[in-house]
C-alpha cells in the first residue's frame, strides 16, 4: 500500500471515529497522520529545521532509535548540509548516543538557540547509559509539550492573542563549549528548590498494541483514558492543597508585587495568560469548586484506584455537571471557555509546583527533588533545573519560573560558566 492510500484511511478512520473512540487516544494513529502532513508540505517544497521536525513529531517512536533523527533528516531544511556531518556518514556503524549527541551539538549550532534542550524529559528505562544529561532521548516518545515552545498568549475572550517569545536567558547569543560529554554554559543560578506539590501523573506512552485484537485494543484506551482523568484530578487536588499553604503564610509574590493567589495561577497556566482577568478567577472558581467535591468524596485523600475512583469521579462530575444552571445564572463562563482553558492546563498537571528557598514559585519536571537547583542559561528561553554532580551538573529538564520568563531575574554579569554533563 502506498503512502498516500495509507494517509486516506487513516484520515477516513479519523472522520467516523470509529466505534465512537475518541481519536485523540490513538498515539500511533497520530503520529502517522502528522508525518503524512509534513510529507505532503515538503512535496510542495516547504522544508523545517530537523529541531522543529522533532519537536513536531516528539511523541513518534522508531524501530531504530536512530531513524528518529536519520528518518526526519530527509525532510529538513537542512538535509543537504546534514549529509555530510561524521554523524551522517557513520550511519549504523555509529552508536545510538554517539548519533543522539553529535545531533543534539549540531542543532545547537545551526539554530543559534538552547531550544532543543526542551526535549530532555523524565529518564526512563533503555536510556543509552553513556548518554550525556543535555541530550534528548529521541528513542522514546517525549513528555509534555515544551515550555519552550509557549509562544502564544491568550488575552482575552475574544480569542485575541499575541505571540511573545520567552528569554529567561536574556536577549544574547548563546555561548557554549563542548568539553568531551559536557556542555559548558554561563549560567545564573537563581534558587535552590525547597519543596514539590505531588505529581499523581506522569508521561505514559500513549500507544497500545494492535496485534492483540480491536476489543483489547478498545479496553486498553478506555481504561486509559479513565486512568488519566483520575490522575489529572488528583494531581489538582495536590496542587490546590500545596498553593493554599503558601498563599496563607505569603500574600505577596516578592519578584513582581502580585498577590501569591495570581501567582500561582499565572504559574498554572505556564505564563500563556498576559495577566489574571476576572475570567480567569472565575474560571477557577468553578474548578475549585469541583476540587472541593473531590475532597469531599475522598475524604481529603485523593484516591488513585480506579475501581473505587470512578465511581466517585462520576459523582464529582454529576455535582459539578447539575450545578451549571446556577454558575451560568451568576454569570460565570460557558462550558466552552472552560475547555478553552483546560486545553491551555492539559500539560501542565505533568510538572510539578514549586517553591524554591527564596520564595521562587514554579513549574519544575516530574523528576525533580529539594535541593535542586533552578538555573538560567544565558541565551535560553526557558529555565532549567539542575542537580549538583561531582564535577558539574546533570540537566534534569525545563521549568517555568513566575518572574524571569522574559529575562527579569538575569544579570550576565553575575553569569559564570557551569559544566552540564
Amino acid at each position: 500500500m502506498d503512502w498516500r492510500s495509507f494517509s486516506f484511511i487513516l484520515f477516513y478512520v479519523k472522520s467516523l471515529k470509529v466505534l465512537g473512540l475518541s481519536f485523540r487516544w490513538l498515539g500511533s494513529w497520530k503520529n502517522f497522520l502528522a508525518l503524512g502532513v509534513r510529507r505532503a508540505r515538503t512535496q510542495e517544497g516547504e522544508f523545517s529545521p530537523l529541531a522543529e521536525l522533532l519537536f513536531e513529531h516528539r511523541r513518534g517512536k522508531a524501530t531504530d532509535p536512530r531513524d528518529r533523527i536519520f528518518g526526519l533528516m530527509g525532510l529538513s531544511a537542512e538535509r543537504e548540509e546534514m549529509s555530510t556531518a561524521n554523524y551522517t556518514r557513520a550511519g549504523y556503524t555509529a552508536s545510538i548516543a554517539s548519533v543522539f549527541t553529535d545531533a543534539t551539538i549540531d542543532i545547537l549550532r545551526r539554530s543559534g538557540n538552547l531550544d532543543i534542550l526542551g526535549l530532555v524529559g523524565s529518564v526512563r528505562p533503555g536510556r543509552p547509559e553513556d548518554l550525556p544529561s543535555w541530550v534528548p532521548d529521541y528513542g522514546i516518545p517525549q513528555g509534555p509539550h515544551p515550555i519552550t515552545k509557549r509562544g502564544m498568549l491568550y488575552t482575552s475572550s475574544k480569542k485575541r492573542q499575541v505571540s511573545v517569545k520567552f528569554a529567561a536567558g536574556g536577549h544574547f547569543q548563546h555561548s557554549f563549549v563542548i568539553d568531551g560529554r559536557a556542555l559548558v554554559i554561563p549560567a545564573l543560578i537563581i534558587g535552590e528548590i525547597h519543596e514539590l506539590a505531588e505529581c499523581c501523573g506522569g508521561q505514559p506512552d500513549d500507544d497500545v498494541g494492535v496485534q492483540n485484537g480491536l476489543g483489547k485494543v478498545i479496553l486498553a484506551y478506555a481504561s486509559k483514558g479513565l486512568q488519566d482523568q483520575v490522575e489529572g484530578i488528583n494531581t489538582s487536588l495536590s496542587w490546590e492543597r500545596f498553593a493554599r499553604r503558601y498563599i496563607g503564610t505569603s500574600p505577596v509574590y516578592k519578584p513582581t508585587g502580585e498577590s501569591m493567589q495570581d501567582t500561582f495561577l499565572m504559574t498554572y497556566y505556564e505564563g500563556q495568560a498576559e495577566n489574571i482577568t476576572d475570567e480567569i478567577r472565575a474560571v477557577n472558581t468553578i474548578e475549585r469548586f469541583a476540587i472541593t467535591v473531590w475532597r469531599i468524596l475522598t475524604l481529603g485523600f485523593g484516591c488513585t484506584w480506579l475501581p473505587v475512583a470512578m465511581p466517585l469521579a462520576a459523582i464529582a462530575g454529576f455535582v459539578v455537571w447539575i450545578s451549571r444552571p446556577v454558575w451560568s445564572f451568576l454569570g460565570y463562563p460557558s462550558v466552552s471557555t472552560l475547555e478553552r482553558y483546560a486545553d491551555m492546563t492539559k500539560d501542565a498537571i505533568d510538572r510539578r509546583p514549586c517553591i524554591t528557598k527564596n520564595g521562587l514559585v514554579g513549574l519544575a519536571p516530574p523528576d525533580s527533588v529539594p535541593g535542586d537547583r533552578l538555573a538560567l542559561l544565558q541565551g535560553g528561553r526557558v529555565p532549567v533545573v539542575l542537580r549538583q554532580d561531582v564535577d558539574g551538573y546533570r540537566l534534569i529538564g525545563e521549568a517555568y519560573v513566575h518572574g524571569a520568563m522574559y529575562g527579569e531575574m538575569f544579570d550576565d554579569q553575575k553569569a559564570a560558566k557551569i559544566r552540564i554533563k
